[in-house]
């Protein structure tokens, strides 16, 4: 038998509580009901809050902010003033994120600090950012690529909810940017 700490430890690290009423538990559905078979990721909270793609966002931006070039934090938060974005993310509250103070709070933690909602809105509009200003300018050109490989692989990743795209083409994704970071 496991002591509680332990028993509690497991069912976190396997994602399934022991519910002595729940579905797992009823011999009925053993044949039908497979756990991990039904085993889903959401990729807000395994991608975007505190994840690969805030962490690369933070890798990026810090790389341009050490390049020997002009660029600064601000330059982002004064692009950004020329875009709509959706209702449900406002203009004040994407620009908020390249506020002085929040600035300062991210690069202490070492990822941007935003909402899933926000990071996910604002990806598309760094990936033209990226494509457009950065990397013609040849400012770094492997971190470049790895942040833009980051937006595919997580573009791949949502349209992979819909069925829109094949498994075998988010893993190549996938590849695709864990190579870019080593390069870079």
């Amino acid at each position: 038998l496991l002591n509680d700490t332990v028993f509690k430890r497991r069912q976190q690290a396997i994602g399934f509580n022991h519910l002595p009423s729940g579905m797992l538990m009823m011999p009925e559905l053993r044949d039908i009901v497979k756990p991990v078979e039904h085993s889903l990721t959401e990729p807000a909270h395994t991608i975007y809050i505190n994840g690969v793609a805030g962490t690369t966002c933070y890798l990026w931006f810090e790389a341009m902010y050490k390049a020997p070039n002009d660029w600064k934090h601000s330059d982002i938060h004064d692009y950004l003033q020329h875009w709509t974005w959706p209702r449900g993310v406002g203009k004040a509250q994407m620009l908020e994120i390249f506020d002085r103070g929040r600035v300062k709070s991210w690069r202490e933690a070492g990822h941007i600090k935003c909402h899933a909602s926000e990071l996910i809105a604002l990806l598309p509009v760094l990936s033209y950012y990226a494509k457009r200003f950065v990397k013609p300018n040849g400012v770094c050109p492997l971190e470049t690529d790895a942040f833009i490989a980051l937006i595919d692989m997580c573009d791949a990743i949502h349209r992979r909810t819909t069925d829109a795209v094949t498994p075998e083409f988010a893993y190549d994704k996938v590849c695709k940017f864990l190579v870019a970071c080593v390069a870079a």
